[in-house]
């Protein structure tokens, strides 16, 4: 019986020896296997993960079994692009792409075209360019998280919310997360079919700042100054400017602005539709005279004129498409005819009819002509009036 339960216990011991045995084997033939995975290669064709998508490449570097992992160098079986950087379990992380074939979206549309730049946890993060010749789409800068952040973009089929409707055409600037914003330039179409080109400033997608918007029909039509949110809204050095632009378009009398007279109408903004006539005449130049203003009209631009007790040959108002409010244009002359003066005031004149008289602040910007009655051809100064007193 003792002999007995002694053989037992023997055995029991010899079992569990056995087992501790077999575990030690496996698990150093475990860790032989695990190191033995792990491998540098050259020129290994493997599959591993970009955006998401599979892709068979030309690996060298380190594989975990039939993984990429760590730091390595890939190119695409056909040569066309390469990658070179850091891999997570097959998938790329923080490097560089090359050439490599991809769609991003902008503008809720997709882009297929070709990228070449920085990856950071294997999205498109830092500096890169992606360019698609089919879909006339070239953005050369900054990426975050897959999408174009800020830097330069020319885009055939860009699109700018107006309000009242979209407009899609070919933008060429700046962008800032994403939008349009600082210098650019727009070219599109509006709804009657005509061309039009916007060089000026953007904000968040629009025009908005300085800018000048030029329609493409004959002699042109001008839009110069400021723009807010999409909208042309002139001051009065802007209207100014913009009006002699258009001389040729829509008015008896055509003109230029001569660069003092810009200046100064840009530095006095606040001097024009100014009832202030005590203001008013601290900018008068008490030297001018019509002759020498006809003489050399550059050179009287950089102050006011007082043009006393005038009369009124003619007179006529209208609301103005570019300021979107009420113009009054007036030839005024001396009484005995002698000096003749083109008017152009941005506001209504309610008083004021053929015959009366006036007294005018205004500023001296061109030499000009019109066509009178008779056929003849009448010379006059075109003034660009501060107030009208009556």
């Amino acid at each position: 019986m003792g002999i007995t339960v002694i053989s037992m216990v023997i055995g029991v011991k010899e079992e569990s020896i056995m087992k501790k045995t077999l575990l030690l084997i496996v698990t150093i033939l475990m860790s032989l296997t695990f190191v033995g995975c792990q491998r540098n290669v050259t020129d290994k064709t493997v599959t591993v993960s970009i955006n998401n998508n599979p892709e068979t490449v030309v690996y060298t570097g380190l594989l975990n079994g039939k993984i990429a992992e760590g730091n390595a160098t890939c190119t695409s079986v056909d040569g066309l692009w390469s990658y070179q950087g850091t891999f997570l379990n097959g998938a790329v992380q923080n490097g560089k792409l090359n050439n490599y074939p991809m769609t991003i979206q902008y503008q809720d549309l997709d882009i297929t075209g070709i990228y070449t730049g920085d990856l950071t946890d294997g999205k498109l993060n830092g500096k890169g360019k992606f360019v698609s010749e089919e879909s006339d789409f070239s953005f050369d800068g900054s990426w975050k998280d897959g999408t174009i952040d800020n830097g330069q973009l020319e885009y055939g089929n860009y699109m700018v919310d107006l309000g009242y409707a979209n407009r899609y055409g070919k933008y060429t600037g700046n962008i800032e997360n994403g939008l349009a914003n600082g210098d650019g330039v727009f070219e599109t179409t509006n709804d009657a079919g005509t061309d039009y080109t916007y060089d000026g400033e953007w904000t968040d997608g629009i025009f908005d700042g300085f800018g000048v918007l030029e329609y493409d029909i004959e002699d042109g039509w001008y839009e110069y100054g400021t723009f807010s949110n999409g909208e042309f809204k002139p001051t009065p050095s802007d209207f100014l400017i913009t009006i002699s632009l258009n001389s040729e378009q829509d008015r008896a009398v055509n003109f230029g602005c001569s660069d003092s007279a810009y200046d100064f109408a840009l530095e006095h903004e606040d001097l024009f539709t100014n009832s202030n006539t005590e203001k008013l005449d601290s900018f008068v130049n008490e030297d001018f005279s019509l002759d020498k203003f006809m003489k050399k009209p550059e050179s009287w631009g950089d102050g006011l004129i007082k043009l006393n007790n005038y009369r009124i040959v003619q007179i006529w108002e209208y609301e103005d498409e570019i300021i979107g409010d009420t113009v009054s244009e007036m030839i005024v002359e001396k009484k005995d005819g002698s000096e003749v003066y083109w008017v152009i005031y941005m506001d209504e004149t309610p008083e004021l009819y053929e015959g009366d008289k006036a007294t005018i602040y205004g500023l001296p910007v061109s030499t000009s002509s019109y066509e009178s009655v008779d056929g003849g051809y009448i010379n006059c100064a075109v003034v660009f009036a501060s107030f009208i007193d009556y």
